[in-house]
């Protein structure tokens, strides 16, 4: 080899070195020029952008869990985040219809404003509760009526690819915030501002929240959404690779109701997950923020 090439090689190699010792990231294996950026979402006090969704078409929906009907929209413009989906559709039961009819809205209907998870839903990965979250309210609104609004928000509204990243930081040990933190991303970009359309097409008045995070509440009121009550959704069991992501929405991120199963000491010997005796009546938050009896509700 001439001197000429063996400079060449050394120079590279030392090129090489130094970005990858300049780079935080670089021991979990992620290419940072793939990440793609994320806006900041409003401010706590501010409101999302109105995102008005047109309705497509209705159809059956047999699944395991029962029968339910599956309503498509799609959202024509105003979405400010390439990350997020613009095809948001409604989970509910024909024999428990939640729409308003004959001029009159309904009102306090049970609503579970669910965001997409495929690594969850879809990949069956153990390191969320969104599926089990889905489930649940899936067999609410089947008992009790009421619907689902499924929004299309990988990774709290950061996107599929994003996610895998932000998850790549957590197994180098940071949790779900500190990760996002860490790739530049906020700790929750998702938007509801197609949530307003689509109860409005339903002729839905007011809704009782299914849901344990208080930010979600607060953006939805901000949008005109009238919210008269909530319902938590609080999986039977966390499991050991959802444990940490569960006490960190709890301790970091407000979310509400799960005391019972954080707190828990009971162990499933066959799981070794941590139980939150599933049956016991939950807690919820009144629209005056204070907590009150579900009544029993196994959510």
């Amino acid at each position: 080899m001439s001197v000429a090439s063996l400079i060449i090689v050394l120079l590279t190699a030392l090129s090489i070195a130094s970005t990858t010792l300049a780079s935080p990231e670089s021991s979990t294996g992620i290419n940072l020029d793939g990440i793609r950026p994320c806006p900041q979402a409003p401010s706590h006090t501010g409101t999302d952008p109105v995102l008005p969704a047109k309705y497509v078409a209705d159809t059956r929906l047999p699944t395991d869990v029962g029968q339910f009907r599956l309503r498509a929209y799609r959202i024509v413009d105003g979405i400010d985040n390439d990350n997020l989906g613009t095809e948001p559709c409604v989970i509910y039961c024909a024999d428990k219809v939640p729409f308003g009819s004959d001029g009159k809205l309904k009102e306090g209907v049970p609503v579970r404003v669910h965001d997409q998870c495929m690594t969850s839903e879809v990949f069956r990965s153990q390191r969320c509760d969104c599926k089990e979250q889905l489930k649940l309210a899936m067999e609410y609104i089947r008992e009790y009526g009421g619907a689902i609004i499924y929004l299309q928000q990988e990774g709290r509204g950061i996107g599929l690819a994003n996610k895998v990243a932000a998850y790549a930081m957590q197994d180098a040990g940071c949790d779900t915030v500190d990760a996002n933190r860490r790739l530049g991303f906020p700790d929750d970009a998702r938007q509801y501002g197609a949530v307003p359309s689509i109860l409005a097409d339903m002729n839905i008045g007011s809704i009782k929240l299914m849901s344990n995070n208080p930010r979600k509440m607060e953006r939805l009121r901000a949008l005109g959404v009238n919210i008269v009550d909530t319902v938590p959704v609080v999986i039977p069991q966390a499991n050991p690779h959802n444990m940490q992501y569960l006490e960190t929405k709890h301790a970091r991120m407000n979310h509400q109701n799960l005391d019972s199963l954080l707190d828990s000491s009971t162990i499933n010997d066959e799981s070794k997950s941590k139980s939150n005796h599933a049956m016991l009546p939950r807690r919820h938050v009144s629209r005056g923020g204070a907590s009150a009896s579900s009544g029993g509700v196994s959510l």
